[in-house]
């Protein structure tokens, strides 16, 4: 008990702290479509599999599904927040987001969800959010502010606490629930603070701009270990989750560079 959570917590931290870095040294933009990319889904649906057992992370695996389309409202709602909060943008914009998230989340929870028709409603509010984005000027971050690590490792901690209070309520809330919050953005959303205190609106809303992108990958990665948990087990089906989350992204870089030229 004491590895598994030790395991929670080392994997989530290095997460996010890799993500902060990759905003700071390579782009918003890049930074956008990783925080997108499925770690905090992965970590929390391998961790209730380790626990709960496979059929129960397959099932959740469905309802995360549903989780995404809350995602993509999260995401929205922190960008129209920066848009129209002209004064103490933080902590209101974060705080809108989560209200936007959790209240989809409520919503969703009353519907009867199969695997095809959540995964409908995930690519259908991440298309709309990507179209509501689309039209953000892409920033770089030119003038470098110091992040303390005693600030990044507090986020970091947070949200594996985060990790570790959904996986550990699993049983308790039932896969409907685990599923829905394994959507949240548990590592994203400290990532998305730290820029935003130590860089302001600009970079945050290149990040945001991207991010619809990289939640068609997360889309991908619940819908392939929806199945392959249950065909492959927890290790080998996380992994082919990742490669066609992967793969997806590469081809959605090559249609949109092909679309570019």
């Amino acid at each position: 008990m004491e590895t598994l959570l030790l395991a929670k917590l080392l994997v989530t931290v290095v997460v996010v702290v890799a993500l902060s870095l990759v905003a700071e040294y390579a782009s918003p933009r890049l930074s956008g479509l990783l925080a997108g990319f499925p770690h905090g889904v992965a970590i929390v649906l391998f961790f209730i599999g380790v626990e709960q057992g496979t059929e129960f992370a397959a099932s959740a695996a469905v309802y995360t599904l549903a989780g995404l389309a809350a995602n993509a409202g999260f995401a929205w709602g922190y960008w129209k927040a920066l848009r129209l909060i002209r004064r103490m943008d933080m902590p209101l914009a974060p705080l809108a987001a989560l209200i936007v998230f959790f209240v989809l989340s409520a919503l969703f929870s009353r519907l009867p969800l199969n695997v095809w028709t959540a995964a409908a409603l995930a690519c259908a509010a991440i298309v709309l959010v990507g179209l509501q984005v689309r039209h953000e000027k892409d920033v770089t971050i030119s003038r470098r502010v110091r992040i303390g690590w005693r600030e990044i490792l507090a986020r970091a901690f947070g949200a594996a606490a985060i990790v570790v209070a959904i996986t550990g309520a699993a049983r308790l809330i039932g896969p409907e629930w685990s599923g829905l919050l394994a959507g949240f953005p548990v590592v994203t959303f400290p990532f998305l603070v730290i820029i935003h205190a130590g860089y302001g609106k600009a970079p945050l809303r290149t990040i945001l701009k991207a991010y619809p992108t990289g939640l068609g990958s997360l889309a991908v990665f619940a819908l392939v270990v929806s199945f392959a948990y249950a065909a492959l087990g927890m290790i080998a089906g996380t992994l082919a989750g990742f490669a066609a989350a992967a793969l997806w992204l590469l081809a959605f870089r090559h249609v949109r560079g092909r679309m570019a030229g």
